[in-house]
């Protein structure tokens, strides 16, 4: 899926309609307009409670254009939003910014502490992720209080989290 073909597609239509929207998002989308250019998705995870009905009718008419799963921009993270520090939208920054629709993401610090958590929830899915974003160890400090707060969610011992912070900084050669 080509993001940025998709969300030019998008904004048209949007525009046509004459509406505007601001959009927050994270995740492989976020990471690819960021110019990771190996990492690959079907999706824009959106972190909205509620996805305005003409955006995923509009939405669906781009798939349908592109060929690409209807969906493909979507509420699947809208819990993120919660688990977040209060004021995090005010720290995010722009990934597109189209005539009717921009598209924000998480700021940095915010983006290494979600992939951290969902990297250890996901098994190391998004393990990648984070060595493309090379935290420093600061920020990975920070992300590592984040995980401990969140780790209700996660069902998993401080000791676990210690030990996926232990190979992270091996990996990036801090160890």
């Amino acid at each position: 899926m080509d993001i940025q073909q998709a969300l030019r597609e998008l904004d048209i239509l949007i525009a046509q309609r004459g509406l505007t929207f601001v959009l927050y998002t994270c995740g492989g989308a976020q990471l690819i307009l960021l110019g990771y250019a190996t990492r690959r998705t079907e999706d824009v995870d959106l972190i909205h409670e509620k996805i305005d009905s003409q955006l995923i009718e509009a939405s669906n008419e781009v798939a349908q254009k592109l060929g690409i799963q209807e969906g493909w921009l979507n509420n699947n993270v809208s819990s993120l939003g919660k688990r977040l520090a209060r004021g995090w939208k005010k720290k995010a920054i722009v990934l597109f910014d189209g005539s009717a629709v921009t598209l924000m993401g998480l700021d940095r610090q915010d983006l290494i502490s979600s992939k951290l958590h969902a990297a250890i929830d996901r098994k190391g899915e998004d393990y990648q992720d984070l060595l493309f974003l090379k935290p420093t160890i600061a920020e990975i400090e920070i992300a590592r209080n984040y995980v401990i707060k969140q780790k209700s969610d996660l069902e998993t011992s401080e000791i676990f989290i210690n030990a996926w912070i232990r190979e992270l900084k091996n990996d990036l050669g801090y160890s």
